[in-house]
């Protein structure tokens, strides 16, 4: 039997965007969604029907179980990646879930992400609502301090996340829970120790790259100035930092190793800006030594995910920009 072409990026990425809940893999290779459902019972009647319809294709989908969950994952093997057999089989998927009679499945729940598309910290929690294909509304916020405000996001900042069941603050904690919510696409290893690594490089990205970075943000993208102690004390902290990045990273050829994890989204929005503040203000290329860092930020930059939040980010930075300037220039 002829099997068919592989999709073409383009055309697997519009395959997973047409199908809402369905998330594409990072290499592009493979097509996955957890169905959730209430019952060990209509679990396996989905189960049961699905085979049906993969041996009439004659291509079987990898499949995990549990007591009321399915975890459906498409791929043609021998043609190393996504076809149009996959793309015809994942319809079909979908319809079975999805067609009068058949056990109920629960749908993800909308979420709601609010921020701006300057902010990297609302960044890095689109990129993995579109990376998991969670449905949710972007709603445009700025930070306030207002009671109403404060009574979502405690501190009157952004990112925070509207859920079924209130409001969820801090980039971190948002991205956990959307890692709790939804397992159908993985950022997180399942292997303990694998789970840990990725974390502490998450962590150290943030505390010894992108916490100094900032502290000089205002200088170097808003026409401020930044107190000499301080620019001194980012200086050094960031050369350790990037140290500290060269040691412990992998990038074979992600942040953590082979797989796209949430260390790659706090790395690809922390990084570049940190860059760019040791070249304008201290001369420094932070990257220079560390080459494979270099050719992951460019290997992300081609993510259609990233794109799209890219363009975002450009379309509303001189308007930030501007605002931000003259907050700056009121209070010199």
């Amino acid at each position: 039997m002829t099997r068919p072409a592989r999709l073409d990026a383009a055309a697997a990425q519009a395959l997973a965007t047409s199908l809402p809940g369905w998330a594409l893999a990072a290499d592009g290779k493979s097509i996955s969604r957890r169905f959730k459902f209430k019952d060990f019972d209509a679990t396996m009647s989905y189960v049961n029907r699905l085979a049906a319809v993969a041996n009439a294709h004659d291509h079987h989908p990898d499949l995990k179980l549990g007591y009321n969950y399915c975890e459906v994952l498409f791929t043609t093997h021998d043609a190393g990646g996504l076809t149009e057999l996959d793309a015809t089989c994942v319809r079909a998927a979908q319809q079975l879930a999805d067609e009068p009679g058949a056990p109920s499945h629960e749908a993800p729940p909308m979420l709601k992400l609010y921020g701006f598309p300057v902010s990297n910290y609302t960044n890095m929690v689109e990129l993995a609502l579109l990376e998991k294909a969670l449905p949710f509304e972007y709603v445009l916020t700025f930070p306030e301090q207002t009671p109403e405000f404060l009574a979502r996001s405690p501190r009157g900042k952004v990112p925070f996340l509207g859920t079924p069941q209130g409001f969820i603050n801090e980039a971190d904690a948002i991205l956990d829970y959307l890692e709790d919510v939804d397992q159908t696409k993985r950022l997180l290893p399942e292997d303990p120790q694998a789970r840990a690594t990725v974390r502490a490089l998450m962590k150290e990205i943030e505390l010894y790259i992108e916490l100094p970075a900032r502290s000089c943000f205002a200088e170097v993208f808003f026409g401020g100035k930044v107190p000499e102690a301080i620019k001194s004390k980012a200086r050094e902290d960031l050369l350790a930092g990037f140290a500290t990045l060269k040691r412990h990273a992998r990038f074979a050829p992600y942040v953590a190793g082979e797989t796209f994890t949430l260390a790659d989204i706090v790395f690809l929005y922390s990084v570049d800006l940190a860059a760019a503040v040791g070249k304008q203000l201290f001369s420094l290329d932070l990257l220079v030594d560390i080459p494979a860092a270099q050719a992951l930020l460019q290997r992300l930059g081609e993510n259609p995910h990233v794109k799209t939040i890219a363009a975002k980010r450009e379309a509303g930075l001189p308007a930030f920009v501007s605002a931000v300037r003259a907050r700056l220039q009121g209070g010199s």
